[in-house]
């Protein structure tokens, strides 16, 4: 979803592990290197949960569409809304299993938890059929104001995470050989 947010990652880690073989070169700074070290793991591994989030929604969604166009459901509500329901138990989900391993996510938008009643006054889906093809599109649009949002948090011990879905997110799926 957001190549950058990889990038500038990235780079940080590098210069996390140029600050950390600096220091750890230096007499008695082994311990400083060794905690800069597992501070850095546990970046990578809370960048490594945003990403399997990012992931899983896309698939999630898409799969959702799918679903829907290949048991011949063409109304646009109804597949927005079985993507909400999707969603909302996938983020319930994540939570407690986060917890498991030691990981808090919490998901939010700006007035409080995330719910199926948000995301269905904030998001579309376009259904489009032609012939024996149908092609549906699922945009989170932020509201008609455009600030609406939906984030997670996601935190260990030393380090924080936000996981957003951005305004104007897209996924796209089709269902071909339809009658």
């Amino acid at each position: 979803m957001n190549k950058k947010g990889l990038f500038c990652f990235l780079i940080a880690l590098g210069f996390v592990g140029i600050i950390a073989a600096i220091a750890a070169s230096s007499t008695g700074e082994s311990i400083i290197f060794n905690e800069t070290k597992g501070i850095a793991f546990e970046i990578e591994k809370l960048d490594l949960e945003r990403a399997v989030l990012e992931e899983n929604i896309d698939f999630l969604i898409r799969e959702t569409m799918e679903s829907e166009l290949e048991k011949g459901n063409r109304n646009p509500e109804q597949i927005k809304e079985k993507a909400s329901e999707k969603l909302v138990s996938f983020f319930m989900q994540a939570e407690k299993e986060a917890a498991n391993r030691g990981i808090a996510i919490v998901f939010f938008q700006k007035n409080g938890p995330v719910s199926e009643e948000f995301l269905n006054l904030n998001s579309k889906v376009l259904v489009v059929n032609y012939e024996n093809i149908a092609l549906a599109e699922y945009n989170f649009t932020g509201g008609i104001f455009k600030d609406a949002f939906l984030k997670a948090k996601i935190e260990s011990k030393n380090s924080e995470k936000t996981f957003e879905l951005p305004i104007g997110y897209s996924q796209k799926a089709f269902a071909a050989g339809l009658q």
